[in-house]
């Protein structure tokens, strides 16, 4: 995520969104109409999620990219003050949720629950 504030704080666009005279449309486009640009980000998100070293279950890294994608998309229009310690706090956040993928891996049957194993 902090590479993730770094470039969105560059990005001409992204500056524009966060000025008081932002254009209504486009902030629209990253609240209530941003159904497409979620799925689209997120889908590509959850493949990566699936290949790499994470190695996540289907619906875990659709949970997960989901939620990564919506979050992101909430910093663009509201920055953090910090964006170092916000970037530590999500991780400290997800940590959990992706170390649990081990489990995952030496259990399959459990992406099939929707808690790690727990109904």
């Amino acid at each position: 995520m902090a590479a993730f504030f770094a470039v969105s704080e560059r990005d001409p666009l992204v500056r524009s969104l966060r000025e008081e005279d932002a254009s209504a449309d486009l902030l629209r486009l990253i609240t209530v109409h941003s159904t497409q640009l979620v799925e689209r980000a997120a889908d590509h998100l959850s493949a990566t999620f699936q290949r790499c070293w994470v190695q996540a279950p289907k619906r875990q890294a659709d949970i997960l990219s989901t939620s990564i994608v919506q979050m992101a998309l909430a910093y663009v229009s509201r920055p953090p003050t910090d964006a170092a310690q916000t970037a530590t706090d999500i991780a400290d956040l997800l940590a959990p949720y992706i170390e649990g993928f081990q489990d995952f891996q030496a259990n399959p049957e459990l992406s099939k629950t929707t808690r790690f194993g727990r109904p």
